[in-house]
């Protein structure tokens, strides 16, 4: 018997997979500015930089994407993942005074403790 996905982690996993590919599209664009000819040393600096800051941006919106999707799967890890990554958002939310964030990642902790939500993942 297949379990049954709650609505809202069918919705929070779609919006993590779609902020994943937009991420993995910011760092592809990065890194492509990097391949640019540049005529002068300061500018290829910053391509340079603008490079390296891509492929990290990349790894990023790949790690985004596979959390979406394991999600979406209902996988053990990804219950894991998401509490430790929406605690890290909490603490980094209120540490950089951007209480938007820190309430959004809030609701989606206390969510992720729903024992429905709990029984999905296998918790």
């Amino acid at each position: 018997m297949a379990k049954e996905r709650p609505i809202l982690i069918a919705l929070i996993s779609i919006l993590e997979m779609l902020s994943g590919l937009l991420v993995i599209a910011a760092g592809v664009l990065l890194m492509m500015g990097m391949l640019n000819d540049v005529d002068t040393e300061e500018l290829q600096d910053l391509k340079d930089i603008a490079g390296i800051v891509g492929g990290g941006v990349l790894i990023f919106g790949i790690i985004t994407f596979g959390i979406g999707y394991g999600m979406f799967k209902g996988w053990r890890i990804m219950w894991y993942l998401g509490v430790i990554f929406n605690i890290l958002d909490v603490v980094f939310g209120i540490i950089s005074l951007t209480f938007v964030t820190a309430i959004i990642s809030a609701i989606i902790l206390y969510y992720l403790f729903r024992p429905k939500v709990k029984t999905f993942f296998s918790v």
